[in-house]
């Protein structure tokens, strides 16, 4: 028996009446039950058959059956456990409620107090769990459940049961035991001896999230999230969010700690601290938070509220930015002291730059971003001839206009200037032709498509350390343009990649080479080859399922977009678009209107998901609503990633309105019925 719910009802025939499946994780899938001997509904939590394949099953029931024990109002209590027809599983009440991953994905960020409460409620059930001998080792927003705001904390004891049953064996194979954004450094080096401090951190990292909408740790791969564990402080929450006490803060960098011996000794140390955190939040006589402290946070927070208020008043906002109402006088010539302190400054903006690039847009780069500009800013008002300073500035307003913080049009334009003034003082600087490249690429005021692809040619020869990524990015230009064997030779230019980001964006243009030109077969090959060297990664997967899509292979398509939402359980909202593509396209049309409204039920606000939520309505028919979201998308960014050549949007390229887009960008385009296209400059 094949289907995994058939199967399960008929191994459970008899004890609990299985209904369907109503949630999945990386370890276990649930699914909602009736206990007919209690008249009552429970949830089955089922471990996923590989995890289950690595366990010694009656070691885990011995196990689980302790925590089974567990007796506390912020516990979600163990009903069952069980071996049946080669299913490992365990029974609890089927709460009604939501879990606190659901209100972050609905308000993102909490209330300082609830996140407080939140926090203090999960403590009490930890501390009570500690001194029973039992380390939960899996805290997250997902094991937390909301019922008439009350914390409920679940799985208690299946951490430890899968640690004690797979012992080795699931270190050898690779699964672990935890979650990479919560665990701790201990946990994540796989010490197996854990102690409740490592359950601390865990509550750190949620308290963190509910107040900032992010954990504190994030990256592309597990890898990369551990490895910012082992080397990085906890960034600054008040950067994120102002209003969070510093007292708060204090708390949140201890529960944090990277050693064991320095965190709180206990859970409701922790949560008395940030209540204490709390209680001491500083006020004005008038009722506002007082004003930071004059410095580099007080000039940081002013350059946020200057970011603030560009959006407000447009390019007259933006050209007051940092500046004063007295009239400069005349510059004098840079001192030796000046030309030091600008290479200083250039050097630690840079720095900067480079650290927020390799962070998601919707952490704390935006404050790293915003602290470069600030130090390039003052480097080339001490040294005007500082080329390097002038053309890293220029890729810093680049990232700004892009993600919106600061006014496009103005933005771009600057740009432009930055990267040209860096130019003339010195023409063989890479950073400065790929500045130049990318605001003719993305920025408004007209796209010149050969100078952009010959910009990113020149940087890459002219800097290897930036050839990766230049080289992607001038083949990407070829793929828009229909022109796989120019993008393919861009590609086959670049050095080996030098890490995982470089080599994710190689692999990612590589699969587009083929897929976006009419060779879903070549897309295929190459997202399944990727996906065999970084199983763990998103992407591969995501293009296993597309490239499959493009072929009419609906069944192996299915299958890549569940093996791709499995790995990012927290951020459902594009593959749930992506759903309603699938089931449209392989003619489920009911199930494809049910998956949509069910997206605009969990995300009311879908302003970041325009394009695919585009593509969605596309493929429904619905051309007149996809077309006022791609406006919608234009108006603000200027253009649509891959508008040209991504075959999702075939369904709108017999539409005279798709030839208007494109007319912005600066193309003319001709599609045809095997898939390939040709694009030229209008």
């Amino acid at each position: 028996m094949s289907d995994p719910l058939e199967r399960l009802k008929a191994a459970l025939a008899g004890r609990y009446e299985v209904q369907g499946e109503i949630g999945r994780g990386g370890m276990a899938t649930v699914y909602l039950a009736m206990d007919p001997r209690h008249n009552r509904k429970v949830a089955v939590k089922v471990l996923n058959p590989e995890l289950a394949a690595n366990l010694g099953a009656k070691r885990f029931l011995k196990e689980i059956e302790i925590a089974a024990q567990l007796t506390h109002p912020r516990v979600v209590p163990l009903y069952d456990s069980g071996e049946a027809d080669g299913l490992l599983y365990y029974v609890m009440p089927y709460v009604e409620g939501e879990t606190v991953r659901e209100r972050l994905r609905r308000e993102r960020q909490l209330p300082v107090e609830d996140a407080i409460e939140i926090t203090a409620q999960v403590a009490s059930a930890l501390d009570f769990a500690h001194e029973q001998g039992i380390v939960h080792r899996d805290i997250k927003p997902e094991n937390v459940y909301l019922q008439s705001g009350e914390a409920l904390v679940a799985d208690f004891g299946l951490g430890k049961a899968l640690s004690e049953a797979g012992g080795q064996r699931l270190t050898q194979t690779g699964i672990a035991v935890g979650t990479p954004l919560y665990m701790s450094p201990e946990q994540a080096a796989g010490d197996q001896h854990v102690d409740p401090r490592s359950d601390v951190y865990a509550l750190g990292c949620m308290t963190f999230e509910m107040l900032a909408g992010e954990p504190p740790f994030t990256g592309a791969t597990p890898q990369a999230i551990l490895a910012r564990k082992s080397v990085e402080s906890m960034p600054s929450i008040r950067v994120v969010r102002e209003t969070v006490p510093a007292g708060v803060e204090r708390a949140l960098q201890k529960a944090l700690a990277k050693v064991p011996a320095d965190r709180w000794a206990t859970a409701g140390a922790y949560a008395e601290a940030l209540e204490t955190g709390l209680a001491e939040q500083d006020f004005t006589p008038s009722g506002e938070i007082s004003a930071q402290p004059a410095g580099r946070k007080g000039r940081l927070w002013q350059v946020i509220v200057g970011v603030l208020m560009a959006g407000a008043l447009g390019i007259a906002g933006y050209a007051m930015l940092g500046s004063s109402d007295v009239e400069p006088e005349a510059a004098a010539a840079p001192t030796e002291a000046d030309l030091y302190r600008a290479d200083e400054l250039y050097r630690i903006g840079a720095a900067k730059f480079t650290a927020g690039a390799d962070l998601p847009a919707d952490s704390n780069q935006l404050a790293l971003f915003l602290e470069a500009r600030s130090e390039l800013e003052e480097a080339t008002r001490l040294d005007p001839n500082h080329a390097e300073a002038h053309a890293q500035l220029a890729m810093v307003h680049v990232f700004l206009g892009q993600n919106g913080h600061l006014p496009k049009d103005s933005t771009f334009v600057h740009v432009r200037e930055m990267a040209e003034r860096a130019l003339a003082i010195d023409s063989t600087l890479a950073i400065a032709h790929e500045a130049l490249a990318l605001a003719k690429w993305i920025g408004t005021g007209g796209f010149n498509w050969q100078a952009v692809y010959d910009g990113f040619m020149r940087a890459a020869a002219l800097d290897s350390g930036r050839a990766n990524k230049n080289l992607a990015a001038a083949a990407q230009v070829q793929i828009d343009l229909g022109r796989r064997d120019l993008a393919l030779s861009a590609l086959a230019q670049a050095p080996e990649p030098s890490n995982p980001f470089e080599r994710d964006m190689s692999r990612v243009v590589a699969v587009q080479s083929h897929l976006f030109t009419g060779d879903p077969a070549g897309g295929l090959r190459e997202a399944s080859a990727w996906a065999a060297e970084v199983p763990e990664s998103t992407m591969p997967h995501y293009y296993k399922f597309h490239s499959f899509l493009e072929l009419d292979r609906f069944d192996e398509a299915g299958s890549a977009l569940r093996d791709w939402s499995s790995l990012r359980p927290d951020r459902p909202e594009t593959p749930l678009l992506m759903t309603v593509i699938y089931h449209a396209r392989r003619g489920d049309r009911d199930a494809a209107i049910r998956t949509l409204e069910q997206f605009h039920r969990d995300y009311p606000d879908a302003s970041g998901f325009r394009s695919s939520l585009a593509m969605a309505y596309a493929w429904l028919g619905d051309l007149d609503t996809a077309f006022v979201l791609l406006d919608e998308e234009f108006d603000t960014q200027g253009f649509a990633f891959r508008f040209p050549s991504d075959p999702l949007y075939a369904p709108l390229r017999g539409d005279v309105r798709f030839n208007v887009l494109l007319g912005t960008m600066g193309l003319e385009c001709t599609y045809h019925e095997d898939g390939t296209h040709q694009c030229r400059e209008a």
